[in-house]
């Protein structure tokens, strides 16, 4: 009975392992360079416009995050922080712009990522309240916390380069969610 509750253990752990493998610097970046955020997803197109900003801002800093950078992070928290503020109740809570603003305000990846972190379920509730489609939640199991994507090419926020695809992964709202 122990050796099967070791071998199932080890099995779970080598499943966890392989999920978890860094890939390259060089791929995890042509994977968030083919996420064109000028241009508008499908799931981007059903967006209220109080809302898109916010969205726009998310995804850019999800993407540096991602990409374990700070570039372009306190301008577009910034921009989500006044966003929230200009539009206060609808379509997010005071409290989003609080964290935008602490992103805003991180000097570092690990402020930065606390901060993310912290913003995150309003906008993937914001997507299931609002039914949308086209949009992936992440969830780092090695971190226990989640995001969301318009990309469906798993980029893990939380982290970086040395573990992008490290993620349990699904459509929000779509035929894989359930």
């Amino acid at each position: 009975m122990k050796l099967k509750s070791s071998l199932i253990a080890f099995v779970g752990a080598l499943g966890l392992a392989a999920s978890c493998t860094p890939i390259t610097q060089a791929a995890g970046a042509q994977r968030l360079q083919s996420l064109d955020l000028n241009t508008t997803s499908p799931a981007q197109a059903t967006l209220s416009d109080a809302a898109r900003p916010v969205f726009e801002n998310y995804f850019r800093i999800h993407a540096a995050l991602a990409q374990d950078s700070l570039q372009g992070v306190a301008e577009s928290a910034a921009v989500i922080a006044q966003t929230v503020r200009s539009n206060p109740g609808k379509p997010f809570p005071a409290h989003l712009a609080r964290q935008a603003d602490r992103l805003a305000a991180a000097k570092d990846l690990m402020h930065a990522r606390d901060a993310f972190l912290r913003m995150s379920p309003h906008v993937i509730d914001y997507v299931k309240e609002n039914r949308l489609t086209g949009f992936y939640m992440g969830f780092c199991r090695m971190e226990k916390l989640a995001w969301l994507q318009a990309d469906p090419a798993i980029a893990n926020p939380y982290m970086g380069k040395a573990m992008p695809r490290c993620a349990w992964f699904r459509e929000l709202n779509g035929e894989q969610d359930s």
